[in-house]
């Protein structure tokens, strides 16, 4: 239930960033009311946890497109590990929020899409280091 409330912060600020208040409430709204993911919040599943990590990539590639911070990056970096981490469906979201950042990052692309890749890749490599274990 804690990642369904992550996962909707993340959702109405990137909502409220990208269209107002008003369309952020609404979006909020359905995310928070939707049948299936008040039960998936309600039963000891990943989805939640990898939905709340998925709408933090979202959220902090927004910001990098608005400010093109390798910080923004790399927190998108740290969510990125954490739907990795959670979901094989997380590893799919590396390679294309990656190749996201280099175009959205401005000047700093280089600097954006290296903090981004460092910290996001760690997780499927943890994974493959623990398998081969």
């Amino acid at each position: 239930a804690a990642a369904w409330v992550v996962g909707g912060c993340f959702l109405l600020a990137t909502l409220r960033r990208l269209f107002g208040d008003a369309a952020a409430l609404a979006g909020l709204g359905v995310y928070a009311l939707q049948p299936n993911l008040l039960y998936l919040a309600a039963t000891p599943m990943t989805e939640t946890i990898f939905f709340a990590a998925a709408l933090g990539i979202l959220y902090f590639t927004v910001k990098v497109g608005d400010t093109a911070s390798p910080r923004d990056a790399a927190l998108a970096g740290a969510c990125a590990l954490a739907a990795s981490l959670t979901r094989y469906e997380g590893w799919i979201l590396i390679p294309v929020t990656g190749l996201y950042v280099l175009y959205a990052g401005g000047r700093r692309r280089w600097a954006c899409a290296l903090s981004f890749g460092l910290i996001a890749g760690a997780g499927p490599l943890y994974w493959l280091a623990h398998d081969q274990y």
